[in-house]
C-alpha cells in the first residue's frame, strides 16, 4: 500500500469518523426497537451515503494490484 500524505490520512479520519457516527445511530436504533420511528429511513440514508463516501475516497488512495494473468 502506499504512503498518503497528511492530508489524506486528515480526510481519512474524517470520513470514518461520520461514518462511525451514524453506524452507532443506526445500530442503537435497531437495539432499541426504534426501527419504526420517522428518523430511521433518514438515518439509513445518511449511513449509507457516508459509507458511499468513504468508499470512494478509499478508491482514490488505494488500488489493489491484479494478480499476474497466466
Amino acid at each position: 500500500m502506499s504512503l498518503i500524505s497528511r492530508d489524506q490520512q486528515f480526510r481519512a479520519y474524517e470520513l470514518l469518523r461520520k461514518l462511525d457516527t451514524f453506524t452507532a445511530q443506526t445500530m442503537s436504533q435497531v437495539v432499541y426497537g426504534a426501527t419504526s420511528s420517522a428518523s430511521w429511513q433518514s438515518n439509513c440514508d445518511q449511513h449509507r451515503r457516508a459509507f458511499e463516501e468513504w468508499m470512494a475516497f478509499a478508491a482514490t488512495i488505494h488500488v489493489p494490484e491484479q494478480p499476474d494473468a497466466k
